[in-house]
């Protein structure tokens, strides 16, 4: 049977202000990959309210384990 791909997801803060000020201008994502075999294109994304994806924070091959990325809030 096959399990989570993807284990807890973290976000360094709950508010993300990127106006920038200095403060609160960068969102870190941080997830572990589980269960991969060999590494497998992994996209992250953004979306809007109404569910239109409104930036694409990266796409890249990630292999199983840890990984982080900051998101500067520019679309």
């Amino acid at each position: 049977q096959l399990g989570k791909l993807v284990g807890e997801i973290d976000i360094t803060t709950p508010i993300f202000t990127p106006n920038g000020d200095g403060i609160n201008d960068h969102l870190e994502i941080a997830f572990n990959l589980l269960q991969l075999v060999e590494p497998a294109p992994v996209a992250l994304d953004i979306f809007d309210l109404s569910g239109r994806r409104v930036h694409r924070v990266f796409v890249e091959e990630l292999g199983i384990g840890p990984t982080r990325h900051v998101w500067d809030g520019r679309l």
